[in-house]
């Protein structure tokens, strides 16, 4: 048993934090009054935060980004089950995501594109699926809802990518100099 410094009230020490900087090895705060005051703090500080958030992504960007990619090279299944978990209890979103990028595909082809050709292009994607084992995607080079540039959707604005690189690539205009 040991009495909260703040609360003053006596309680087991499962709720007191471990704390290596006191000799005893446990917070001198229970742990409501601790979250309470770091709350506080957290008000206090929101600016600070953001910075610190900013610049520690900055700087370990490249660090998150593989160790993003091993996680979920790791986890991938599990993941993919999370994804149809959540797109299952949030329908009205997926829906809303779907209907927006087939309203941007329709207003984003021509009349005077082939239709034709573009369809050769999804075919052509799905048989090398098939063939190689790997699934494939055809990707828009410039993407319909780019933030910089939005491409057509036309059979030369298309590419087949493997499903990995099309989804690494996201929703970005890459440029190789």
């Amino acid at each position: 048993m040991k009495e909260c410094k703040k609360c003053k009230e006596v309680m087991p020490l499962t709720d007191f934090s471990k704390d290596s900087t006191k000799s005893s090895g446990i917070s001198s705060y229970c742990k409501p009054c601790k979250n309470k005051s770091n709350k506080v703090w957290q008000e206090r500080n929101r600016d600070k935060i953001k910075e610190y958030g900013i610049e520690y992504y900055k700087n370990n960007k490249g660090h998150k980004n593989e160790s993003s990619r091993v996680y979920y090279a790791k986890n991938k299944a599990e993941r993919a089950l999370q994804i149809k978990e959540w797109q299952r209890n949030n329908p009205a979103i997926v829906r809303a995501h779907n209907a927006k990028r087939r309203a941007t595909k329709l207003q984003a082809t021509p009349q005077w594109a082939d239709l034709g050709k573009i369809q050769e292009v999804y075919t052509e994607a799905q048989r090398l699926t098939e063939l190689l084992g790997i699934e494939m995607h055809v990707d828009h080079i410039v993407p319909l809802q780019g933030s910089l540039v939005s491409g057509l959707h036309v059979e030369t604005n298309l590419q087949i990518l493997p499903a990995v690189e099309n989804l690494r690539k996201s929703n970005k205009f890459e440029v190789i100099l």
